[in-house]
């Protein structure tokens, strides 16, 4: 491929990502650079807060053609922020309140960093928690420190793996490899955007025999 297909790809991968970013309500684009190389996406400027950072990020990656991406985002202090210590009572507060996340779930904070630690049954649970904490006031970070309890092994676990991947319309099954080691699960293999990669590794988390994912797929845009 030439330089100059490569250049041209890039500025219409650019302008899409412009584009995804302007039309979600919840990210302010005028104040995200983005720039493009190889297609990889590098976003720098400043955010509101930790919510706002992670939807721009998000909007990133339902792109097609995008690679990988660096996230340069910096979060802007806001005016009167809580303290560590009320930040850590809105956290708990907020996780105790949320039905889809279990009681083992605990807490820490530091200069606005939240750190989440302790130990749920499944994968979504984990997720979860990291998703009622991020839109809190004051949240610069979120440190997901979770573990999923170990599960038994199965004989068909692999099978009923790759049938979950087969059943999902967002996936090409056909393209990705499925390993399992102890309760590991090591995914393979390529997809063709960001956002089927993260479908096929929360499709394959679901299993009762995965307490981890090892996603490895990598993005070949087609």
């Amino acid at each position: 491929m030439t330089t100059a297909v490569v250049r041209d790809r890039d500025q219409r991968l650019k302008m899409d990502v412009e584009e995804e970013l302007a039309w979600r309500p919840e990210v302010d684009a005028g104040r995200i650079v983005v720039v493009v190389e190889e297609g990889t996406v590098v976003l720098s400027g400043e955010v509101r807060d930790y919510a706002e950072r992670v939807a721009a990020k998000d909007a990133v990656l339902r792109v097609r053609g995008v690679v990988a991406l660096v996230d340069d985002l910096f979060v802007a202090e806001p005016e009167n922020p809580p303290d560590d210590r009320e930040l850590a009572a809105a956290v708990r507060d907020a996780l105790d309140a949320a039905g889809d996340v279990p009681a083992g779930v605990h807490a820490g904070v530091q200069h606005g960093t939240v750190v989440l630690t302790g130990q749920v049954a499944f994968d979504v649970e984990r997720r979860a928690a990291k998703h009622v904490v991020r839109f809190l006031r004051g949240v610069r970070a979120v440190d997901n420190r979770i573990e999923v309890a170990r599960k038994p092994s199965a004989a068909d676990a692999v099978t009923r793996i790759e049938n979950a991947l087969r059943r999902n319309a967002i996936v090409d099954a056909h393209r990705i490899t499925v390993r399992l080691d102890g309760d590991t699960l090591i995914l393979g293999g390529t997809a063709r955007s960001w956002a089927e990669r993260a479908q096929a590794a929360e499709s394959a988390a679901a299993s009762p025999h995965v307490a981890h994912v090892d996603n490895n797929i990598v993005v070949h845009p087609s």
